[in-house]
């Protein structure tokens, strides 16, 4: 089964709604004062989301409830979760740490990364095959669901933030200095993407095999309509930087960053309209769940429910 973020593919696709309406949106605080990096969901009710110091939290009832859990004590922080399936789930973050679950949650087992830097994106492409990427232009593959990973070569030293393929063989990785790269077989070789920019790109994410984003420093948004070969910047009136960029389908997408900033497209990204949220502390990430929610993450054990 494909996993594309943008397609929100953790298990499920949600429709694609043109309707704008007003949006509500829900606080919730896990209690705990740390930051919150990344959130996913593997169907409506259950979700999962990791931190600062090593937190890891899941809910059952669509984000009502978080119960959590610290991992090993180690207090190392985490920055990415995915779930390629139901109840295999990997977690990365500082120092190479991968960690995977294959009983949804209940249990977390580190895995031999191959790499002691810092990891702040995990992706996985199949059930099998699956890509992070972090500081000192670090790359790790795996081909068994974790079993081995081995180094990659990108031809990059800087900090790698994001990582995400449209197929088992197209991928992309954006990082500081506008980075962008670009690989046709898997990851064996990267080509570096004009993107006209320095300024970092920390998240990115495709909607199709053609349209994607990338997002980053003082608001900067860019799309490409080609696959990846050109990519042009979208005018917003937003300055506040972008930490994460989603899609729920084609047409609708979010964006949240410093001071509470929430950006929504219902036009596959040509206008970009920022919604108050009574925030002003940062979000590092957005999920689309299905039936028109959707959550963010930020600082201080906060989890905002969009709907």
């Amino acid at each position: 089964m494909l996993l594309l973020i943008g397609y929100n593919a953790y298990g499920y696709t949600p429709a694609d709604s043109v309707k704008e309406k007003k949006l509500a949106c829900t606080k919730t605080s896990i209690g705990i004062d740390c930051r919150i990096n990344s959130i996913c969901f593997t169907n409506p009710g259950t979700g999962y989301a990791v931190g600062q110091n090593g937190i890891i939290l899941k809910t059952t009832d669509a984000g009502k409830n978080w119960d959590y859990t610290i991992n090993g004590g180690s207090g190392s922080w985490l920055y990415s979760v995915c779930f390629p399936s139901t109840d295999t789930g990997y977690i990365a973050g500082e120092n190479g740490i991968i960690l995977q679950t294959s009983n949804a949650g209940k249990n977390w087992k580190p895995l031999s990364s191959k790499t002691q830097e810092n990891i702040f994106s995990i992706f996985f492409s199949d059930a099998q095959t699956g890509y992070a990427c972090g500081d000192a232009g670090a790359l790790v593959k795996t081909n068994d669901g974790g079993k081995t990973w081995k180094r990659m070569k990108t031809g990059i030293s800087g900090r790698l933030y994001s990582v995400f393929f449209i197929n088992s063989t197209i991928g992309f990785i954006s990082g500081a200095n506008g980075i962008l790269l670009k690989t046709e077989n898997g990851g064996e070789f990267w080509e570096t993407m004009e993107t006209n920019t320095l300024k970092s790109l920390y998240s990115l994410c495709f909607t199709d095999s053609l349209n994607g984003y990338a997002a980053g420093d003082l608001g900067l948004i860019l799309k490409t309509t080609d696959g990846g070969l050109s990519w042009n910047p979208i005018k917003t009136e937003n300055t506040a930087t972008i930490y994460s960029i989603n899609f729920s389908g084609k047409l609708n997408g979010y964006a949240v960053g410093e001071r509470g900033t929430l950006l929504l497209t219902n036009d596959r990204g040509i206008t970009w309209k920022e919604e108050p949220l009574g925030v002003k502390s940062a979000l590092y990430a957005v999920f689309p769940s299905n039936d028109n929610k959707t959550y963010a993450t930020g600082d201080k054990g906060l989890i905002l429910h969009i709907k």
